[in-house]
């Protein structure tokens, strides 16, 4: 079954940059809820089509943006990899949150998901500490524990801000952040082998012009300095204890640390009180599960998820009419 896509655009936070979003509706069927996609660093919201699909299929309008720095949302004469000069990684759950009071404006009181990858879990992790409240569950993909690395790229990125300026792309900070993730796969064929066993995923990635382009200084030091905000000791005291969390990854995934930083996320918050917490790890999995060789199989698993924790009882709506 195909989805009916709608695409516009919104003003930032920031007053200056307009954000693209897609939302995903099902053609035919009652609506059973609202999935909202954070997506990753260095892609764009519409690698996620084929999900999104699969989610409509079963009944969830999908909505997502491009980030600040991605995708269609760039600035015009901005570099990819640009968020703001000064507090853009507070930006971005902040644009997450106009997509969804737009999206609920729209399809009233349906159950509402977030779903987050890799540096879009860090913004969604952003965003449940801010708005849990709009939130009915959230579904953290690839995500990221503690890492010294992100000091130390706080350090760096300044320096270079200062003496290369804040749009200059970083081969430096690049390296340091993820210059050891193919370490432990044999022999690899690409730089990327680390997102995917998919050897056409990694390929697509590599010949996508949104996709791999290296973050600008300031980029950087955003993406170091939300990974050291959500992953502080006080964080997970901020997520309310009846939020519903689905944590999962790849136990071969090196931005989770190999399975032991997202563990160390589900303690966190299971430490803090939060009572509905589930950790999947997918044996051999690496970074993308959902576009991984089994992605089949997560794909089913986040629909049972969603499925298992939609409120009760409330009849699914009808879907409204286009924008």
């Amino acid at each position: 079954m195909a989805s009916t896509i709608q695409k516009a655009e919104y003003l930032s936070v920031n007053q200056k940059n307009k954000i693209s979003y897609y939302i995903w509706s099902p053609q035919e069927g009652p609506i059973k809820g609202i999935v909202q996609i954070s997506h990753g660093m260095c892609e764009y919201v519409f690698r996620y089509n084929d999900f999104a699909n699969f989610l409509c299929d079963n009944g969830f309008i999908v909505c997502g943006n491009d980030h600040l720095g991605h995708g269609a949302s760039v600035l015009p004469g901005d570099p990819m990899g640009f968020f703001d000069y000064e507090g853009g990684h507070n930006l971005l759950s902040q644009d997450l949150k106009i997509l969804t009071d737009l999206v609920k404006s729209r399809y009233g009181g349906l159950p509402y998901f977030l779903l987050g990858h890799s540096m879009g879990s860090f913004v969604a992790r952003d965003y449940m500490s801010k708005f849990a409240y709009e939130l009915d569950g959230v579904l953290l993909s690839g995500t990221a524990g503690p890492n010294l690395l992100a000091d130390i790229g706080i350090s760096i990125a300044e320096n270079q801000i200062s003496t290369k300026g804040p749009k200059a792309k970083s081969p430096k900070l690049d390296h340091l952040f993820f210059g050891g993730y193919n370490k432990k796969i044999r022999s690899p064929r690409t730089k990327f082998d680390w997102l995917s066993r998919d050897e056409s995923v990694v390929e697509k990635y590599i010949q996508d012009p949104w996709c791999g382009y290296l973050f600008t200084t300031t980029g950087y030091r955003d993406e170091a300095l939300l990974l050291k905000k959500v992953n502080h000791s006080m964080w997970a005291k901020t997520v309310p204890s009846h939020l519903p969390v689905f944590l999962f990854s790849g136990n071969q995934d090196p931005v989770g640390g190999y399975g032991k930083g997202v563990t160390k996320v589900y303690h966190q918050l299971k430490r803090a009180g939060v009572a509905d917490i589930t950790l999947k790890l997918y044996e051999g999995g690496r970074h993308e599960m959902l576009n991984e060789t089994n992605r089949q199989d997560v794909y089913l698993d986040v629909l049972d998820w969603l499925t298992n924790h939609l409120p009760s009882p409330a009849a699914p709506a009808d879907i409204p009419a286009s924008f």
